[in-house]
Order: C-alpha cells, then structure tokens, then sequence
C-alpha cells in the first residue's frame, strides 16, 4: 500500500510544517540559570559549613593547647613548691614526690611536644624550665646536705648564695615560657 499524496493532504502537510515551531529559548535559559543557582546555594552552604567546622575546630585545639600550657605552668610551680619547703624545712627532700612530679611534668611534655613538634620555641622553652628546676633542685639538695653536715644554718650567706642563682634561673625560664606561652595562645585566636 502506498501512501499516495493528493492536493488536499499535501497542502495539510505544508501547512504544518511552515506554522511557526514554539520558542523553547526562555525555557532553557530559565532551567539553566535554575540549575546555576541551585549548584551556587549548594557550594554556598558547604562553604559554610566547612569554614563553621574549622573555626570550631581551631577553636578546640586552642582550648586543648591553652589546657596543656596552664597544666605544665602549675606542675612546674608545684615543682618549684616542693623543691622549695624541702629547702625550708631542711629536712630529707621528698624524692618520691619529686619523682612523681618529674613524671607528670614529662607525661605533659611529651603532649607539647607530639603537639606542636620537637623544635617548637615552646618545647624548647620547657626544656630550659625543666633543666633549672633540676639544676635547683641539685643545688639546694647539695646545700642541705653541707648544712646538716657543717651545722651550719641556711641563712649562712654562703650557703644562700648558692643556691640562690639556680632560684633565679627558674624564676627567668618560667616567665620566659609563661609569656611564650600567652604569645602562643594570642597569636592562634581564630580571627
């Protein structure tokens, strides 16, 4: 069966074909520009949203590093304590104590440096606190130890004096690590 084509079907047929086809033009324009914002809101949001969690998270590691660096202060000022009323009471020192101290002193230590790194100006600063809370610690030890064995008083200049630049040199690390560390503290507010 062909399909024949008379005078009437092919006038039907030009007819269709030459109406004016529908602009879809605006449309797509609109479908596109719908898509563009709805992709734009999205990354909006995730941009968002990343930038909350990473403020609260420098926020967080803030708070932990300022509760590591006040938690070594009055371990290191508690050390200096103990050191000092074994001075006082020129007695046996408190070894155990001591030791505990040391342990404790070198478990938060051991955070600062896992933290922030071995070379860090901090941990550096700690090792200087460290060593002349030890270099104190050894020399009122050894002047305790001359004036039981002289029976000679601690108020003895001589005796004092000696142990009296290890005093200071605790006294210089600790505020130079306590101002270090408010610096450290400072200087890492999210802004």
């Amino acid at each position: 069966m062909a399909l024949r084509m008379t005078p009437i079907s092919l006038h039907a047929l030009t007819s269709v074909l030459s109406q004016p086809k529908p602009d879809h033009t605006d449309a797509w324009i609109a479908g596109v520009v719908a898509v563009l914002v709805a992709l734009l809101a999205a990354g909006t949001a995730q941009w968002r949203l990343h930038v909350q969690l990473n403020h609260g998270r420098q926020m967080a590691d803030l708070s932990d590093l300022r509760g590591l660096l006040e938690e070594l202060l009055s371990l290191y000022n508690e050390r200096e304590a103990l050191v000092d009323s074994d001075f006082q009471f020129i007695g046996e020192p408190d070894a155990e104590a001591d030791e505990r101290l040391r342990g404790r002193i070198s478990a938060w230590a051991n955070r600062l440096i896992v933290r922030l790194g071995a070379d860090d100006p901090l941990v550096l600063a700690h090792g200087r606190v460290a060593a002349a809370l030890q270099a104190k610690r050894e020399a009122w030890d050894k002047a305790s130890k001359r004036s039981r064995a002289t029976n000679t008083p601690m108020t003895d200049p001589e005796l004092f004096s000696s142990v009296r630049t290890p005093d200071d040199e605790v006294r210089d690390a600790l505020n130079a690590f306590a101002t270090l560390a408010k610096t450290r503290v400072a200087s890492t507010l999210p802004t």
